[in-house]
Formats: C-alpha cells, structure tokens, sequence
C-alpha cells in the first residue's frame, strides 16, 4: 500500500493571496496518482468548516481520508471518503496528523505490513 498526503490552505477568512485550493488539490491528487499512490490522505487547513466540507465533497472518489485542520479553531469534520477504511492506514494516519510529523510535506510514505511490494 503506497500512501499520499497532500496538505491543502483554504482562502475563506485569511489574509494571504493564495491560488485556488480547488486547482491546487487537483494538481496534487494528479501528482500524487502519477506516483502510483493508492490512498490519499488531505489536510485541508482553513478557517471555515464549510470551505473543508466542500473539499471533502470535490475530492469524493479521489482520496480516502480528509481532515479539516486550523492551529486556533478546534474543529470535527474528519471524513472517511467511500474509497477506502481507516483500518489499513490508522498507524500511518496518526503519525501524520500528530506534531511529530509538522515538517512532513509531500512524501509518499509506503504503509504494506512489511512486505516489499513491486
């Protein structure tokens, strides 16, 4: 199993000029299905929950998992998406969303039980 993060910035509320979030999690869910990812964690961080949810709703059928993050709003909108379980990359999961994984931008990271896939 070959696992993907992208990690997405939402534009409602803040201050920077950003480009499209929409455009740029198109170009990393191209990018990462070019590697030969076949699951796909996003964090989309945003101010707004409905900025995260409407992401949530565009990737459906592209990704697994979404999580809505922000340092300073607490939110709940973790999503499984229909395209796979949690089961197979809780671990890796968990490592990625902790602190311990903050400066972890845009690996493929390979979660298979041990077992060198070809």
């Amino acid at each position: 199993m070959c696992v993907g993060v992208a990690n997405l910035q939402g534009r409602v509320f803040m201050q920077q000029k950003l480009r499209s979030p929409v455009e740029a999690a198109n170009q990393a869910m191209a990018g990462l299905r070019d590697l030969g990812v076949n699951l796909i964690l996003a964090d989309v961080h945003a101010e707004a929950t409905s900025e995260k949810q409407a992401m949530g709703y565009h990737l459906e059928g592209r990704l697994q998992v979404l999580v809505g993050t922000h340092t300073h709003v607490p939110t709940a909108d973790t999503q499984i998406l229909p395209g796979g379980t949690a089961e197979e990359v809780v671990g890796a999961v968990l490592f990625l969303a902790s602190s311990q994984a903050n400066y972890i931008l845009g690996e493929v990271i390979e979660v298979n039980g041990g077992i060198l896939m070809d």
